[in-house]
């Protein structure tokens, strides 16, 4: 347990005599005559108001270390916080990175399948060019030439 500053114990012990004197007084007042109780009756009320004033002291600086118990509080709420903050951040900057990685792979086999398609297209047109050339060549050979050689004989 936290020791108490000086100046706390101290108004400590003073409301502490203040009680004590304050009881003492009552007991004179019961036990005396009128004069004595007159003392011991101003004797009570200066300690009361002393008790009074040691308490208006005591709640002041326990006003004071509650603020400073609140403010406490709010930095470890506020450390805390950043804490998780930067917990997500680390933890979301991984995938953030394997999130790029996919990205540049994925962009590469996008080009490699672009070129695939690109080189199929020009096979295919060509293939289809060379057909109709060779289509049309037979036709010419076959019928074309063979009726021009018919005809002259």
């Amino acid at each position: 347990m936290a020791e108490f500053p000086a100046e706390f114990l101290s108004l400590e012990a003073d409301f502490v005599d203040s009680k004590m004197a304050i009881n003492n007084s009552i007991s004179d007042i019961l036990r005396g005559g009128a004069n004595t109780s007159t003392n011991a009756s101003q004797l009570a009320q200066a300690r009361v108001v002393e008790a009074q004033r040691c308490m208006k002291l005591m709640s002041v600086e326990i006003n004071m270390y509650r603020d400073e118990l609140q403010g406490l509080i709010r930095d470890l709420e506020r450390a805390q916080l950043m804490s998780r903050e930067n917990t997500t951040k680390s933890t979301t900057a991984n995938p953030v990175r394997e999130t790029g990685a996919m990205t540049i792979e994925a962009r590469r086999i996008l080009q490699r399948m672009t070129r695939r398609i690109i080189t199929n297209t020009i096979v295919l047109y060509t293939t289809i060019f060379l057909l109709i050339v060779a289509i049309c060549y037979v036709l010419y050979a076959d019928f074309i030439k063979v009726s021009n050689s018919v005809g002259l004989i």
